[in-house]
């Protein structure tokens, strides 16, 4: 059997270990950490995210070995902020924080174990540990979490004009940051614009989650520029020529408008799965064949994707205890592993896994109570549905690069709307006792 063979730093980018500056990235890289010092808490966050939307992953500074990319010094120096101004002391530990830990520890370990690597899986684990701890120090209410969404809808404007730009030319702007190409690949006669971005895939899919939860302002607020919004980011993942990404920004609609049925929403999700069971005793293939046949654009690698699914649960003897640090002789290029439910599996075995679905669902579990008490019911509806989106999407690529920050972003924002959900409804209801006590 013929094994491809991966070019060295295969998914992670020659970048990575390199010092990379460039004056700009250096001079955005400046002004982020000012503002991140001297903002308002409510505010700290827009610096982050200005980076995520502008600054390549190729942006890096190595020192000894210690490899500190552009968002993890931002990190670094929210963690400081957090800690220097005592804004940690209103972090009250809940069972998804611990759930958050234990799956990032569990994921990092096993992965360092099985790659042979201990340096890179601890450090982006306690890089991740970081981001979620400063977002629940920080973004204590629901008001606080929906400014950084407004802050992105505004970066929307701009970063589509960039992804139009490239469209037009075939020239990425970005590509002198390092890191992107300077000329805009192309496949089936398609241009993939990906900005910034570490691959077209993945600016499709950190567009297409926020896609859902514009709307859902739009729906909550009646505010206009939410609609633009709306509008950049479907051109954004447009001019990313994907099917993963146009399949995830199509769901999103339809996940918006379960919003209508929320009640009835359990029902749905065990009717569809058993849907799914039926289908896969019916079949002459595996249910998930199905994936094989879906491909929106030209070029779609669908079936590629079907392959590794089989694969994997073929082989899971081979990860299912601690992982596996080779998947190459699964199939002719199994080395990519595009799906995040796999790459999770690959790298941290069961266990690892396991964690993962669980947080998922007691994600949902829980945004699916905020939905029923809060009183920004839509927009809370958009972030279930930007997860959803993500589900979508994870069945044909797993995050890197900005995408991983801001899929951990729903899960920080999550218990913070939670608590402030119920804090606000307590003492609605004890207002409401008060003047009920009036009356008597």
């Amino acid at each position: 059997m013929n094994i491809r063979v991966m070019p060295e730093n295969f998914g992670q980018g020659e970048w990575v270990g390199n010092t990379t500056l460039h004056p700009i990235g250096v001079l955005v890289l400046g002004i982020s950490i000012l503002a991140i010092l001297a903002f308002n808490r409510d505010k700290v966050l827009q610096p982050f995210f200005l980076l995520l939307c502008f600054i390549s992953p190729a942006q890096r500074i190595v020192v000894a070995g210690a490899d500190f990319n552009f968002f993890r010094l931002a990190i670094l120096t929210l963690f400081i902020r957090v800690l220097m101004k005592g804004e940690n002391k209103f972090f009250v530990v809940q069972p998804f924080d611990v759930l958050f830990f234990i799956y990032t520890v569990v994921y990092s370990l096993i992965y360092a174990y099985s790659s042979g690597s201990l340096g890179d899986p601890i450090a982006k684990g306690v890089e991740l540990i970081l981001l979620y701890f400063c977002v629940r120090s920080v973004a204590r209410t629901t008001p606080d979490v929906i400014k950084v969404f407004r802050f992105l809808s505004l970066l929307s404007i701009p970063v589509c004009c960039f992804f139009i730009v490239e469209a037009i030319t075939g020239r990425n702007f970005f590509s002198v940051l390092g890191g992107v190409p300077e000329f805009t690949k192309i496949r089936e006669g398609r241009l993939r614009c990906q900005g910034p971005f570490p691959h077209p895939i993945i600016a499709g899919c950190f567009w297409a989650i926020l896609f859902p939860v514009f709307l859902s302002m739009y729906i909550q607020f009646k505010q206009k520029k939410y609609l633009l919004a709306c509008v950049c980011a479907f051109f954004i993942v447009v001019t990313t020529a994907s099917s993963t990404t146009l399949l995830a920004l199509l769901s999103a609609p339809f996940f918006m408008s379960l919003y209508l049925v929320r009640k009835h929403i359990k029902l749905l999700f065990y009717s569809g799965l058993a849907c799914l069971v039926c289908l896969h005793m019916v079949m002459s293939a595996p249910v998930w064949h199905l994936l094989s046949r879906i491909g929106a654009v030209g070029g779609s690698t669908s079936h590629f994707r079907y392959m590794l699914i089989d694969k994997f649960i073929s082989h899971s003897h081979e990860w299912f205890l601690l992982g596996t640090n080779s998947t190459a002789h699964w199939f002719f290029g199994a080395q990519d592993l595009t799906n995040q439910f796999v790459l999770v599996g690959v790298r941290s075995g069961f266990l690892g896994l396991f964690l993962f679905v669980c947080l998922l669902w007691l994600f949902y579990k829980k945004i699916y109570f905020i939905v029923r008490v809060s009183q920004y019911k839509v927009f809370s509806w958009g972030v279930f549905s930007a997860m959803s989106v993500s589900c979508v999407s994870f069945l044909g690529v797993s995050y890197f690069g900005q995408a991983v920050y801001l899929f951990n972003f729903l899960f920080s924002i999550v218990v913070c709307m939670l608590l402030h959900s119920v804090y606000v409804r307590k003492k609605e209801n004890d207002k409401a006792l008060l003047n009920k006590g009036a009356l008597l």
